[in-house]
């Protein structure tokens, strides 16, 4: 087998482990959230990286971790009250802790290679799209975040940007269809939290999102391959 061959049969490995950039805490209600991911981390590793605390009395950045259920790690950034203010700082200093976590040495050193990248917001994905070697990009928009110090058009500009990466991206009907569009495949979602279909078991949603991550998995892993053998970017 070629090198290129191993390479192609590494991305193809479909199950892959998953980094989720949240929006609300994990341990506050339970929600669509919680109840797709907990039943995802029955097959990988799921990396639940919280929004940032600001303390006013803490003088350096760092990670509380725990493991809520098995295989789920999740993780709440703490940083100095300075940073409140500055929304581009605290998504360097939040991506420089997580890749330290990840890397040699880490904690989880080994398990989020080549993983899946989830948001539930945009406001991170110009820092945090490419940093961690993704092989497929979700984006499930839950609502407007309580607070943000964005402007709604900073806003608008990072869901546009994130539009433009996802390979998956759940339709709430809050984004115009054109936007949509852009993503290979959209999940259509009611207002309860599950797919329009209200009668679909939380297994089977997972099962319906698991085909179109692994048909992202599969296209990006082949036009990788196809840009290494002819030198053509597509």
């Amino acid at each position: 087998m070629t090198t290129l061959s191993v390479d192609l049969a590494k991305d193809l490995n479909l199950d892959r482990p998953m980094i989720v950039h949240g929006d609300r805490r994990w341990d506050s209600e339970w929600k669509r959230p919680q109840q797709l991911l907990s039943r995802f981390a029955r097959s990988r590793d799921v990396l639940y990286i919280d929004t940032p605390l600001f303390v006013e009395d803490q003088s350096h950045a760092a990670l509380a971790q725990a493991e809520p259920i098995a295989r789920v790690q999740h993780v709440v950034p703490t940083l100095p009250l300075a940073y409140r203010e500055s929304d581009a700082e605290t998504h360097s200093i939040v991506r420089a802790l997580i890749l330290e976590l990840l890397g040699r040495g880490g904690r989880l050193y080994n398990r989020f290679i080549h993983p899946v990248q989830w948001f539930y917001t945009p406001t991170p994905a110009p820092i945090m799209l490419n940093a961690f070697g993704e092989v497929a990009v979700v984006y499930d928009y839950m609502e407007a975040p309580e607070r943000s110090i964005l402007t709604s058009d900073e806003i608008a500009a990072r869901t546009e940007y994130l539009l433009t990466h996802a390979d998956v991206v759940f339709d709430h009907g809050v984004t115009s269809t054109s936007r949509y569009s852009r993503a290979h495949n959209t999940i259509p979602v009611a207002s309860t939290g599950l797919p329009s279909d209200s009668a679909t078991s939380w297994e089977s949603v997972v099962d319906s999102i698991s085909v179109l991550m692994h048909r992202a998995i599969a296209k990006r892993a082949r036009r990788k391959w196809h840009e290494q053998m002819h030198g053509i970017q597509l």
